[in-house]
């Protein structure tokens, strides 16, 4: 959990000066310059990103930019889901019985609602149904037990249950193309 928290802040901090670099936005010297570049350059999908945002039409960053999803639990961050922009979905695991919310980087809110162990637990989303082998429980574990429309219809949220915590899943339908809120 520790390394995959710390997996998504380089993601972000990277998106973050990705953007700052091709805005002309980026402040430090020369020394946090070259450090900053030395960590895009040291792994082959962010120079990737990062050449491809220098070569950006007209400067839209949008087309390169991940659409990240915060996600809280009791009011409080547990992580983000971050569909990369060669994907239409991501998700966030570990996801306990609790009131939950997505947001939007901008800060809109796009949905809030309270998860029960009925949606996040295997034994409590199923109960009618035994669970002879492992199969089973791999069968029931691909099925959502609440789809969730949001964006009027542009993106969908699915909550998977699993035998000690759940999982959150973001779909886009298809990326956005505009800048502005998302």
């Amino acid at each position: 959990m520790a390394a995959e928290h710390l997996g998504e802040q380089a993601e972000s901090l990277v998106r973050r000066l990705i953007v700052e670099f091709c805005t002309g936005t980026f402040r430090g010297d020369n020394r946090t310059r070259d450090m900053a570049l030395q960590l895009i350059e040291s792994r082959q999908e962010w120079k990737t990103r990062f050449e491809q945002a220098q070569t950006a039409p007209d400067g839209n960053l949008d087309s390169i930019r991940p659409v990240i999803f915060l996600v809280t639990a009791n009011e409080k961050p547990i992580g983000s889901i971050v569909i990369p922009s060669d994907a239409t979905g991501g998700s966030l695991g570990l996801i306990a019985p609790g009131r939950h919310s997505l947001v939007l980087e901008t800060g809109r809110m796009i949905w809030a609602g309270r998860l029960s162990s009925s949606h996040l637990l295997l034994q409590a989303a199923f109960q009618e149904e035994p669970l002879r082998m492992a199969a089973d429980t791999e069968a029931l574990s691909a099925q959502p037990t609440l789809v969730v429309s949001l964006l009027d219809g542009d993106a969908f949220l699915r909550v998977y249950p699993g035998f000690e915590a759940g999982r959150l899943e973001v779909e886009l339908r298809q990326r956005p193309c505009h800048g502005g809120e998302r």
